[in-house]
């Protein structure tokens, strides 16, 4: 499953590219983002790897092993929000797993130039680690409400893959706030999600605002459905992305609303302060 509980994305696997012969001038992690961009990732950020973000089964060796894999390079990418427009659909379905394809053929290409640079790299998509908290980590967004990863380019609307390596990269800044502070005073998902899965307080129970992975699962499993209201109702989903619609949102009927407006610049200066 992916960090949210919901969708078993392909599995393909780890992938190791193992080391050729060291490019040492290729050690800067302006010229890796780049080539990250150009194999078609929309963000690429990089970060230490913590150990408590892998999964007990993870096979990416940290501090034992042969090789110690010490930076990860989290790639976002992007989905459609067109495909969002109607929560649940097929065309959700659709750009969901075109999204996990992308994910797949970026992450293996990514690994297998780093390791003609000289480097080691595991190319992973939802597995060995959770996504979420090392796009935090990396600086690429903050945890929203609706417990996905609100992305500073395109809010809730992406899929996450890693490759792990040895390259000696420069880490990204790590937000100062986990949380993303708009959510505060914002229930929109909440209040769309049909399971009733998304805490509603102003202020999260615990670390976080909680997400019933239960209750999200059993409606899934009970409609059959490709239910993304906590994406499609997002107003950080219709934010600095390439389409805006006229209209759009999701009620737990399924009925279609006016969505929030888009931040404006002095909006958006507040959230982010």
């Amino acid at each position: 499953m992916n960090d949210h509980g919901h969708v078993r994305a392909p599995t393909y696997g780890l992938h190791v590219a193992l080391a050729g012969t060291k490019t040492s001038c290729m050690m800067d992690s302006t010229v890796i983002k780049r080539k990250a961009l150009e194999l078609g990732a929309d963000m690429v950020n990089i970060c230490a790897v913590n150990p408590g973000w892998l999964f007990r089964t993870s096979k990416v060796p940290t501090s034992e092993g042969t090789v110690r894999f010490a930076r990860v390079l989290v790639i976002g990418v992007a989905m459609d929000p067109e495909a969002f427009r109607v929560s649940p659909s097929a065309a959700i379905k659709e750009e969901t797993h075109h999204g996990y394809r992308r994910m797949e053929e970026i992450a293996l290409a990514l690994g297998d130039y780093l390791s003609r640079l000289g480097y080691n790299a595991y190319s992973a998509g939802n597995g060995e680690a959770l996504s979420i908290p090392l796009a935090i980590d990396a600086g690429m967004g903050t945890l929203g409400r609706n417990g996905l990863l609100l992305a500073t380019e395109c809010g809730p609307c992406l899929r996450i893959c890693k490759v792990f390596t040895d390259m000696p990269l420069l880490p990204d800044a790590r937000p100062e706030r986990v949380l993303a502070e708009r959510c505060a005073a914002c229930t929109i998902c909440s209040d769309a999600c049909p399971a009733n899965a998304i805490e509603s307080g102003a202020a999260p129970s615990h670390e976080r605002w909680r997400v019933d992975r239960h209750r999200c699962g059993k409606y899934w499993k009970e409609t059959s459905q490709e239910c993304a209201a906590c994406i499609s109702s997002c107003p950080a989903t219709w934010e600095d992305c390439r389409t805006r619609p006229a209209e759009h949102a999701v009620t737990k009927e399924g009925t279609s609303v006016q969505p929030s407006p888009p931040c404006d610049g002095a909006t958006r200066a507040a959230h982010e302060d």
